[in-house]
């Protein structure tokens, strides 16, 4: 598999064995490696607040969920046996990364009662920790992938183009879905203080939409 840093360079071969239907679209083994190709890209994008990429907040591909529904053909080189396809994506939070929110917050809510001040922020403090959970569980990305299929020395290489729509959807991927995340670790982790965490700023990053 080959990754590079920015959506300048997607590329991941799948070996494929066999004819006919492997050769398509709809093949599983292609859908994987495109799933793989976009988490793995906004994991390593970089976070424009703390200029590291999510990757160093601990956070990884299996932070993200995502579906890939109805793909379909849009061209074909039967000259060098290439096949352009396009898909919808949907990405979210996946299940271990909410199941693990539950643990994270309530560090970050023992912490935060340790404070001579708590009493007086409780409200405000168990709003932010509602909308993290809120967010983690309903916000979602969408968009559209295109990815190409061609044979070389018998394998069947899956590469992602490098399209605005693609570039657009690794980004969101990253600044809707993981820099909320990469704040909630790094709170728990103590490098966030408490009242950088416990912010309007920090609140309308889980509000937005």
């Amino acid at each position: 598999m080959k990754m590079c840093k920015s959506a300048i360079c997607l590329l991941v071969i799948s070996t494929l064995t066999g004819c006919g239907d492997d050769f398509s679209c709809e093949n599983e083994e292609v859908l994987k490696s495109v799933n793989e190709v976009i988490v793995s890209n906004a994991v390593n994008e970089r976070d424009f607040r703390t200029f590291r990429p999510y990757s160093q907040a601990g956070l990884t591909s299996n932070a993200v969920a995502i579906t890939l529904d109805n793909p379909v053909a849009i061209d074909s080189n039967p000259n060098v046996k290439s096949l352009t396809c396009k898909v919808h994506l949907t990405a979210m939070l996946s299940d271990d990364e909410n199941s693990n929110l539950k643990q994270r917050i309530d560090d970050i809510t023992q912490r935060a009662m340790k404070e001579a001040s708590y009493e007086s922020k409780k409200g405000f403090i168990e709003n932010v920790n509602k909308a993290a959970v809120d967010m983690a569980k309903t916000r979602q990305v969408t968009g559209t992938v295109e990815y190409t299929l061609y044979q070389s020395k018998g394998q069947v290489v899956t590469e992602v183009n490098n399209t605005p729509e693609v570039s657009q959807v690794i980004n969101h991927i990253g600044d809707k879905l993981l820099r909320p995340m990469a704040r909630v670790y790094a709170a728990q982790k103590g490098a966030l203080s408490l009242n950088d965490f416990y912010s309007i700023d920090i609140m309308s990053m889980f509000r937005a939409r």
